[in-house]
């Protein structure tokens, strides 16, 4: 389940302030423009090769990610984002199709 950009601002943590650099707006905007797909998907495909199994496992053994790397004016693609998409699809089932 994704939160609107205004539902995690107005919760009771505040847990995006409107100063934040977060960009999750694009999830709730309806912007998919699939800037980062090919990279979402090497990271994803080289983890769900079998010679990648213990990586793997370690990765679904967590619920959250973080880029310390990342910078968003710099580049667009983001390893931890790609890990939660990794996560998603296997609690899913939809890792292997």
């Amino acid at each position: 389940m994704f939160l609107s950009v205004q539902a995690l601002r107005t919760s009771p943590s505040g847990l995006l302030r409107k100063t934040s650099e977060v960009n999750v707006a694009r999830w709730s905007s309806g912007e998919l423009a699939g800037k980062t797909f090919f990279y979402d998907w090497l990271y994803i495909h080289t983890l769900a090769q079998e010679g990648n199994a213990a990586l793997a496992e370690g990765i679904l053994a967590y619920d959250a990610f973080t880029d310390i790397e990342f910078n968003p004016k710099r580049s667009i693609n983001c390893q931890a984002e790609a890990a939660a998409i990794f996560v998603m699809l296997e609690s899913i089932g939809l890792l292997k199709s």
